[in-house]
């Protein structure tokens, strides 16, 4: 009797292979005597589920007129003519060495995104539909299902983590894979990588991750896998430590849930030592298996990054960095760690589902204003970001010793393994992104397994038949309203104007929105034609930017005075727009055919003849100064300027 409330006792106090976590031979027992899910039903759930997860995104992309689908931002280069990577017309050598913009990977001008696979799977599209239309709808498409995929490869990731708890049943994990697919196919910050075909290697980098999390995958497939994700997106990389921690904790789980299985632990021996003793036995036994997988990942990671580093494919220059899209980049010191900390914690708040700062396709110049000091309010959200932290690490500290610590441990773990996969954005290395939803997906595969276990635990709590009303209708309503944040922002992605509407209304001192919409009104969308408006725009880019840190806004302005017969004022920002180096292919095309033609007409040929010499001595001349000056060491983006 004593025996038996001993065991009990101990039981409560979360003995590290209890009832409440892994199984031990009476909760298998009991798992085996509860009523299952009929294998029909169980697979009309699932595929109900995909559906609607498919659903999400292909109501609004079949539904957007066809005859009025654009490319939206960078969609374009997938369909340019001018992408011979994509089209079609290069080489696979190119192709392999190419960026993802088809520029040489260790060329001056590259930004060092190298990812192969994904351009390889646009080129496959690409000469199987042709530059149209409905092969830019046929792209979106793919992205969706390959979104809904990963939401399926997540939802297994959570039944392979808690399918040995002794809580589980097939009733429960069946909802646990439920509402993790859900949560995670209807988190708004996925619309970025889905939505627009452009974003889709941090789609396919995610689902190779989470795949490669599965434990018992053949070697010859984990190497395959990796090669895959490594070749995808350069983002893939930073989700390899994520991978290792989910591996581990997975096989330790089934190794407790098999010893307990054989054996009752607590009968026989009695104390925490040999509780102790037994979860270091097993932990070890659990690396000891994974080792030569974890091995493998390992080499090959850094055999990758040594590939790169050798071929000048590693670092991105820095004159390719402009303050335009990351105005922090510059910071040093102190008031980069401030400033980036505060960057950091929005990723994090927008991987909860907490968006405090609105959605935008850019968070560039003006849009996020530096923090000064240490006091600044905003400074906040990063002081409770961190003050929960410690308090979630207290709580795993002060659980009892034994299982539930462990178990507290391990999970904790998890999730910051899987925030890790924000470490590109920190400000610790070289990169343009500043702030972007696309940056966030990775780090949610953690948050929507264990946001999900929350609520199927209180949907369905252990020992109840019936599923709560309550927490049911509360969970119903956040997927609603996930379901409606979603499908209005991927309407906003279906086309340039209404993306660019909202990105103003969350940052109306964006200077690049207001140069792309610009865009729009000089006849990129002929319905919304207004040369006027056009022209507004980019005068508010110039309020903004004194300093022309866009100094694409020449080439734009050159644009929209040509079409108001402005000449001389088309002219001269047509010159300046051949010094900036981000348009500088397209302005001196524009530049030869416009004095082509010109110069034809006998009437003005020589006024022409005098404001055309004029132009190049004076483009000749800041070219000049633009070579001394980078050679003192003036970033590249700023271009040369005339006089």
């Amino acid at each position: 009797m004593a025996r038996s409330a001993t065991k009990s006792n101990r039981l409560k106090n979360g003995n590290i292979f209890a009832l409440d976590e892994v199984d031990s031979s009476s909760s298998i027992a009991n798992k085996s005597a509860t009523k299952k899910v009929p294998p029909t039903l169980k697979y009309c759930i699932i595929v109900f589920v995909h559906i609607l997860c498919l659903a999400v995104y292909l109501i609004p992309i079949l539904t957007h007129p066809h005859d009025s689908v654009a490319a939206v931002l960078d969609e374009a280069h997938i369909i340019s003519s001018e992408n011979k990577d994509v089209a079609g017309t290069s080489t696979l050598e190119e192709v392999m060495t190419n960026d993802y913009w088809g520029r040489p990977m260790n060329g001056e001008s590259s930004h060092k995104s190298w990812r192969p696979l994904t351009i390889l799977s646009f080129r496959w599209l690409k000469t199987s539909w042709g530059g149209t239309c409905a092969f830019l709808t046929t792209h979106r498409i793919v992205n969706a299902l390959a979104h809904a995929a990963t939401g399926d490869a997540v939802s297994i990731l959570a039944v392979k983590l808690f399918e040995s708890s002794s809580s589980s049943t097939e009733w429960t994990l069946l909802l646990l894979q439920c509402l993790v697919k859900l949560l995670f196919c209807l988190h708004p910050t996925h619309v970025e990588v889905t939505a627009n075909a452009a974003n889709r290697p941090h789609l396919f980098a995610v689902l190779v991750a989470v795949v490669l999390c599965d434990p018992s995958l053949h070697i010859l497939f984990v190497v395959v896998m990796q090669f895959v994700g490594l070749m995808c997106s350069e983002t893939f990389i930073f989700q390899m430590p994520a991978v290792v921690i989910t591996q581990t904790i997975i096989q330790f789980r089934n190794n407790a849930a098999s010893h307990n299985n054989t054996k009752k632990i607590g009968e026989d021996n009695e104390g925490t030592d040999e509780t102790e003793s037994s979860f270091f036995s097993l932990l070890l036994s659990s690396l000891a298996k994974l080792f030569p997988r974890h091995l493998l990942l390992f080499v090959l990671s850094v055999s990758y990054l040594v590939m790169r580093y050798m071929l000048d494919w590693l670092s991105i220059p820095e004159g390719l960095i402009r303050p335009a899209e990351n105005p922090f980049f510059h910071l040093k010191g102190l008031d980069r760690v401030r400033n980036y900390a505060y960057i950091l914690t929005i990723h994090i708040f927008k991987g909860w589902n907490l968006d405090f700062i609105g959605f935008s396709h850019e968070y560039g110049f003006e849009c996020i204003q530096q923090l000064a000091k240490w006091t600044d309010p905003r400074f906040g959200v990063v002081l409770f970001t961190l003050g929960m932290l410690v308090y979630a690490v207290r709580q795993c500290c002060l659980k009892e010793q034994g299982q539930a610590r462990w178990n507290a441990c391990f999970f904790l773990l998890f999730h910051l393994s899987w925030m890790l996969t924000l470490f590109p954005i920190s400000g610790v290395v070289k990169v343009g992104t500043f702030i972007a939803d696309r940056i966030v997906v990775a780090s949610t595969v953690s948050i929507c397994i264990l946001v999900g276990r929350y609520f199927q635990q209180s949907i369905m709590p252990q020992g109840e038949k019936h599923a709560r009303l309550l927490p049911s209708l509360f969970t119903l309503s956040l997927l609603s309203l996930m379901w409606y944040r979603v499908h209005i922002r991927s309407l906003q992605w279906m086309d340039n104007y209404p993306l660019l509407s909202s990105s103003l209304k969350t940052c109306p001192r964006s200077a690049k929105s207001h140069l792309e919409i610009s865009k729009v009104y000089s006849g990129l969308m002929p319905e919304l034609f207004d040369l006027d408006q056009s022209l507004h725009h980019l005068e508010q880019v110039q309020e903004i930017d004194s300093d022309f840190l866009y100094c694409d806004v020449h080439q734009q302005l050159a644009h929209v005075y040509i079409q108001q017969q402005r000449l001389l004022e088309f002219e001269s920002e047509l010159a300046k727009a051949i010094l900036c180096p981000f348009t500088m292919g397209g302005a001196t095309s524009m530049w030869q055919n416009y004095w082509s033609m010109v110069l034809r007409d006998p009437t003005t040929k020589k006024e022409a003849e005098v404001r055309k010499r004029k132009y190049e001595l004076q483009i000749s001349a800041a070219v000049q100064r633009e070579q001394e000056e980078l050679e003192k060491g003036k970033p590249q983006w700023k271009g040369a300027r005339l006089q």
